[in-house]
């Protein structure tokens, strides 16, 4: 798996649609490195990856909209939280992008649709097409298991955990 780019809309304290990340595809220098001061949005991005994936959200709160949209929604209106990664599995690029539509309902509540998970990938003749929606998890389980993604997306903050998983041997087989 060669990660291209990932592009972010309200995704936590990320505010409004980013530009998207890219990311090192050289064959040569293939590693790219997130550096900045704290509170800068580092392990936002891992989390963002996490939750385009897998749905998957560790915060302390499973919200996900930008605090900063929120307070701004008038009654009635949707803001929408997207993540979007692109990436090249065994010569395919592959769109990967998870969305959610939050609606303001009430002074201070929101409703939050259920988040919608969209696979599209490019074939040699570069026509995209669409991965059926109920193949969407096997798909990504296929690219990269979710019991190996802390060995592929981790942060300072939770290394030390990385030696203490029992989970990875299963997963490591399971791409064999």
């Amino acid at each position: 798996m060669i990660i291209k780019s990932i592009a972010l809309n309200n995704f936590r304290q990320y505010k409004g649609a980013q530009a998207p990340i890219l990311f090192s595809t050289d064959k040569e220098k293939n590693v790219t490195v997130i550096l900045g001061v704290n509170t800068s949005g580092k392990t936002t991005l891992i989390r963002a990856f996490e939750w385009c994936l897998y749905e998957k959200v560790s915060f302390k709160t499973r919200d996900v909209l930008n605090i900063e949209v929120a307070k701004s929604m008038d009654l009635y209106t949707a803001q929408e939280v997207f993540v979007e990664i692109v990436l090249i599995h065994e010569n395919r690029e592959f769109t990967i992008r998870r969305t959610q539509k939050f609606t303001k309902s009430d002074t201070d509540k929101f409703k939050a649709d259920r988040p919608v998970l969209k696979i599209q990938y490019k074939e040699d003749n570069g026509e995209q097409q669409a991965v059926p929606s109920y193949e969407c998890d096997n798909t990504i389980n296929k690219i990269l298991p979710e019991a190996l993604s802390d060995y592929f997306f981790f942060d300072g903050e939770r290394i030390a955990d990385i030696n203490n998983r029992g989970d990875v041997v299963a997963a490591v087989r399971g791409l064999m």
